[in-house]
């Protein structure tokens, strides 16, 4: 069987996008930082919660079927601007950003968005909401006492 992870994100995970935008915010709550660093906030990508990953590669090791691959995807997508606006409303400052050319790539799909129809068909299904997740991530952050700038 093959499993295709999408985007999986959550508290603890370092190294995207999702987790630098929640460190800086913090980084900025704590006067670590005046503003984040962005770069294209247009791209789209299919984030999923890494709890709900976890329960597919479950649902797939138990019930898929030999020689199938299988998409650990949400089905749908997030911008990148709407992930950092959601930080910044949950923010207790007010938070700026400023564009860094060396963030944007342009090798990079403007949508990355996935079909999880056949992990679906073995029973699986994603729970948490994306509100939840980010909400968590940016809990994570707050309560590590090791967050300082972040790029």
């Amino acid at each position: 069987m093959i499993a295709r992870p999408f985007f999986l994100i959550g508290p603890r995970k370092v190294d995207d996008v999702c987790s630098t935008f929640a460190r800086s915010i913090v980084a900025i709550e704590r006067g670590y930082r005046s503003n984040i660093l962005v770069g294209n906030l247009e791209i789209v990508r299919d984030f999923m919660d890494i709890h709900d990953g976890i329960k597919a590669f479950y649902m797939i090791a138990h019930k898929g079927l030999t020689g199938e691959a299988y998409n650990i995807c949400s089905g749908e997508g997030h911008s990148l601007r709407g992930v950092l606006d959601f930080f910044k409303e949950h923010s207790s400052h007010t938070v700026s950003e400023n564009i860094d050319p060396s963030k944007i790539r342009p090798i990079d799909e403007l949508a990355r968005i996935g079909d999880p129809g056949k992990v679906m068909k073995l029973g699986w299904n994603p729970l948490c909401e994306m509100n939840v997740t980010l909400t968590n991530m940016l809990q994570y952050w707050r309560a590590d006492k090791s967050t300082y700038g972040v790029d």
